[in-house]
């Protein structure tokens, strides 16, 4: 009756160190963020008036991680209606197609996007979304244009 009573309370004090042990404070579910700095990959981000605006970039990718460059644009009004310190929207208004190569491929690309859909008298600020094969994207800020 002892040897029983005895199991008894180790596997109560066992039970309840495994439970105290599971409990605590838990985060919200956050998304996993990606450990390489894909934004180090592109370079030489300019825009240039073209009937339109083309937004150019160099693009090196030695791990062939980059799956998507998305591109997106916001537009700042130059009549001042706009306000200077709120924060900008950003709309994607592309993408850009990379061309496949091989890891371990040391070159450097050039890349444009050509952005028809633009008005007089605006100022244009554009950014890249860089995106890899898990979906995680990163933004990397570009050009300021005034068109």
């Amino acid at each position: 009756m002892k040897r029983i009573k005895t199991n008894l309370n180790l596997l109560f004090w066992t039970f309840l160190i495994i439970i105290i042990a599971a409990c605590g404070l838990k985060g919200n579910p956050a998304p996993v963020s990606s450990a390489a700095d894909y934004r180090q990959s592109v370079a030489n981000i300019q825009a240039s008036e073209d009937q339109g605006v083309i937004l150019s970039w160099d693009f090196y990718d030695k791990k062939a991680a980059i799956k998507n460059i998305f591109v997106e644009r916001s537009e700042i009004r130059t009549d001042g209606a706009e306000c200077k310190d709120c924060p900008q929207d950003y709309v994607r208004i592309g993408e850009s197609l990379l061309k496949t190569s091989l890891p371990g491929k040391e070159k450097i690309s050039r890349y444009s996007f050509h952005d028809k859909k633009v008005t007089r008298g605006m100022t244009y600020n554009y950014r890249l979304l860089l995106c890899d094969k898990r979906e995680i994207c990163q933004e990397k800020y570009g050009a300021q244009i005034s068109y």
